[in-house]
């Protein structure tokens, strides 16, 4: 280890140490621990509150002459696409937009002090996050139809669901004498190869379909819902 490696790690050992005494005074479900992005990194660490789901991340950084330290909320809701893969809702990625819960101490600052400060930003935390939550849920429960949509069309066309199977998913089917191409874009919205014949066929068994079963009320947007959803119901409100 070089004279630089030796002064971070003394630094960083320091760093943990007045976390600590943070972690102290926010409670005792409060603990300090690496931050999860790089676990040697000695600049960054995380406070966590284990009852919940509260990660504070911390950063110690030069301002000047004075060294500080960043608190920011840093662990939001998650939901998994399509495809399976794990992602986050974060504060910009709502509608309107928020922004994170953040504040900054000078280091060697009074731990309670510091602690006040952090636990102020908790409300606003609470609040983002349960947004954050809402979003994720609708985001889950999208994804989890888009995978029952492709391993239905999977299941049509013969061909094997793959947990990498994603959006613009293009599948092929036998048939006698030729091979019918189906991509599947978004729910609501496939593309099949058809010649005119098929194509009326379609439209006069949606047509059907639609008259028998679909909502009676003729809104466009609970025309949608029904295709979207296969659900009956009027969501303009109407009795039915």
């Amino acid at each position: 280890m070089n004279d630089y490696q030796e002064r971070e790690a003394a630094r960083g050992r320091k760093f943990a140490r007045e976390l600590a005494a943070i972690a102290v005074e926010l409670g005792p479900d409060w603990s300090v621990r690496p931050w999860s992005g790089d676990g040697s990194a000695p600049r960054w660490r995380e406070l966590s509150d284990r009852t919940c789901w509260r990660v504070i991340w911390c950063h110690q950084y030069s301002a000047g002459c004075q060294e500080r330290i960043e608190f920011k909320a840093s662990n939001w809701a998650h939901y998994t696409d399509e495809s399976g893969r794990d992602y986050q809702v974060y504060p910009h990625d709502l509608y309107p937009k928020e922004v994170t819960p953040t504040c900054t101490a000078a280091v060697g600052r009074d731990a309670k002090a510091v602690a006040n400060q952090i636990k102020r930003l908790m409300p606003e935390y609470d609040r983002i996050w349960s947004l954050c939550a809402k979003r994720a849920e609708e985001s889950g429960d999208y994804y989890a139809k888009t995978r029952a949509a492709i391993k239905a069309l999977c299941e049509a066309t013969g061909n094997e669901y793959k947990d990498d199977s994603t959006y613009h998913s293009y599948f092929l089917r036998e048939l006698p004498g030729e091979t019918v191409s189906v991509k599947f874009n978004s729910i609501g919205a496939v593309e099949i190869s058809l010649d005119n014949e098929e194509m009326l066929a379609v439209i006069r068994l949606l047509y059907s379909i639609r008259q028998n079963k679909g909502p009676k009320c003729g809104h466009s947007a609970c025309s949608q819902n029904y295709i979207d959803t296969g659900e009956n119901q009027c969501v303009e409100g109407e009795a039915l």
